[in-house]
């Protein structure tokens, strides 16, 4: 009787050992996912300043519409 006790809790402990490095490794693959994204976000933003300092920020169709009249004229 005290032994079926013993092994139950033993059992129990060794199950739940197991789901926490299952869940340890998929909160790890999350991580790595979060990191990895946040890496391609820095990259993009750090593009979109660049591209930035090219080109203007608001299109100016106006504009645009007249300086091509002006030059087909």
């Amino acid at each position: 009787m005290f032994y079926t006790a013993v092994s139950q809790k033993i059992q129990q402990a060794k199950n739940q050992t197991v789901q926490l490095n299952t869940d340890l490794a998929n909160q790890k693959q999350a991580q790595a996912s979060y990191f990895a994204d946040r890496d391609e976000l820095a990259l993009r933003q750090q593009r979109q300043r660049e591209l930035n300092k090219v080109l203007p920020e608001t299109t100016e169709q106006a504009s645009f519409l007249s300086a091509i009249q002006q030059v087909s004229t």
